[in-house]
């Protein structure tokens, strides 16, 4: 009960400081580090090698697009590994297992959330995933005459890049079909970087943060 407590009391105030307009520093910090990480540091890269060794600009491309991958994937396997952060994903299961009993109708007991999948379509990580492999295609056309030309207008691109992935993360939640099928499963596959198993007191907690900001009908939740 008093973890109960603790997380309603987190949630609410959670969704105070948000309503309030007061972002937090570390969020911004976060986020200017995930663009240095995942944006420029892999085109850095690849312009640094190729004053080295003269690249085409298919191989560079490509290289980019590997380098981005593979930084994004050992990210995310080396901070699992982390006592708190492993600790934080086994909450993010026990969030993923309510949100699943809740859509599939039943009540939110332990007992009835235990038995669903860990995993989501709709998963922050999945919406990661596809900013990563939407940015390579929509950056492939992008000039390489100038490093830091080719970064400003990845920057600029951003904005895009990250609507159509939500629009994407979107439809492959609320339909099911071939091509949604694909395109969610590289989510899926990532999240077993981000997502584990929780014990029984997390998914009380999750069932106590995610219960007050239900919609009454759930028709109002609906993607």
């Amino acid at each position: 009960m008093r973890q109960e407590d603790s997380a309603l009391r987190r949630s609410r105030l959670t969704a105070n400081t948000a309503r309030e307009g007061r972002p937090s520093e570390a969020a911004v910090i976060g986020g200017l580090f995930a663009i240095l990480l995942f944006t420029v540091l892999p085109t850095v890269l690849v312009g640094g090698l190729n004053h080295l060794v003269p690249l085409g600009r298919w191989v560079k491309v490509v290289l980019e697009a590997v380098l981005k991958v593979a930084i994004f994937l050992t990210y995310m396997a080396a901070i699992s590994r982390m006592k708190e952060i492993h600790r934080v994903f086994e909450y993010h299961g026990a969030e993923h297992k309510t949100i699943a009993c809740y859509e599939a109708g039943d009540p939110l007991t332990v007992e009835n959330v235990r038995k669903y999948t860990r995993f989501h379509p709709r998963c922050g990580t999945s919406f990661l995933i596809l900013v990563v492999i939407v940015s390579v295609f929509l950056y492939s056309v992008l000039p390489w005459s100038s490093t830091s030309l080719r970064v400003v207008f990845k920057l600029l691109l951003l904005p895009l890049v990250m609507g159509i992935s939500y629009e994407l993360l979107k439809w492959c939640g609320r339909s099911d079909n071939i091509a949604t099928r694909i395109i969610r499963q590289p989510g899926i596959w990532v999240q077993h970087l981000t997502v584990f198993e929780p014990d029984d007191s997390m998914i009380e907690v999750a069932i106590a943060a995610v219960t007050p900001v239900l919609p009454e009908d759930p028709e109002d939740g609906r993607w």
